[in-house]
């Protein structure tokens, strides 16, 4: 969990080019697997699903950055992607080099394919 100071940091920074809005959504999921064939194991496996997302709004625009780094230093740089990209009106980062944080990416809605109607 994301101490309740650490967020208020991060959105602050978020929020730091002009958005209405910021959130941080976060994850850090374990999963454990054991796979079995007539009472004889099979193979088990371990997994772990950990990272961090920032999603900032300024009207009808948003942009959102991921990260794998959840400690505050990398919440805060995520943040501060997420608020240049919206700042900008563009969300066309170079992050080459920032270790563990993607690129931050536009929402848009996904495109919906035409029906045609068939002649019966």
């Amino acid at each position: 969990m994301i101490p309740r100071e650490v967020c208020q940091r991060v959105l602050g920074k978020a929020v730091s080019t002009g958005a209405d809005y910021a959130e941080i959504f976060a994850e850090n999921t374990e999963n454990h697997t054991i796979s079995m064939i007539a009472n004889k194991v099979e193979s088990a496996n371990d997994s772990t699903i950990a990272g961090a997302a920032i999603r900032v709004y300024k009207g009808l625009r948003s942009v959102m950055a991921t990260t794998i780094d959840t400690s505050e230093s990398g919440l805060i740089r995520c943040a501060e992607k997420a608020a240049e990209a919206l700042g900008q009106g563009s969300a066309q980062i170079d992050m080459s080099g920032s270790l563990g944080t993607s690129t931050p990416s536009a929402l848009s809605p996904p495109p919906f394919p035409t029906r045609k109607r068939l002649k019966s």
